[in-house]
């Protein structure tokens, strides 16, 4: 490649880069590529969407789902959620509620056939949940975080 072809790539990309940063600040949203993304439509009995963004240009959001590519206008989404940090509180729930329900059947059956007092199911069976419930925050899910769309005429 010649030197005068690579500055004209180079001044290329550079322009296109500022044009979508442009676009975006005017949108009042700045979304990076690759963001995963959980769309909500406004229009009643819509399902949600769910894919990585590919590019934010305008008021336009270019979203790919598995392998089709979807344009939206921000303007018809009722909600707009992005991947966010672990749900810790979530985790905890799963956990203690796995833990429990092993516990209550394996314990159960070991309470029905008396080889374990009430007592002690009970006891083991809190424990259980509870141990569960650190294991599942530990390793917690991640959850949606909803992002404010910009105001526009609606």
């Amino acid at each position: 490649m010649t030197g005068a072809v690579r500055v004209f790539a180079a001044l290329a990309l550079l322009l296109s880069a500022l044009e979508v940063a442009s676009a975006q600040a005017a949108a009042g949203l700045t979304i990076a590529p690759g963001t995963e993304l959980r769309l909500t439509p406004r229009a009643a009995g819509m399902p949600r969407r769910h894919g990585r963004v590919v590019q934010l240009a305008g008021d336009t959001l270019v979203l790919r789902e598995g392998d089709a590519l979807s344009h939206t206008a921000l303007s018809d989404l009722a909600a707009l959620e992005v991947r966010g940090g672990e749900d810790k509180r979530r985790g905890f729930l799963i956990g203690a509620g796995v833990a429990a329900g092993i516990t209550g059947v394996f314990g159960g059956i070991d309470v029905s056939k008396g080889n374990i007092s009430r007592d002690d199911f009970v006891g083991t069976l809190i424990v259980n949940a509870l141990i569960g419930g650190l294991v599942g925050y530990a390793f917690a899910p991640k959850g949606w975080e909803r992002i404010p769309l910009p105001i526009s005429d609606r």
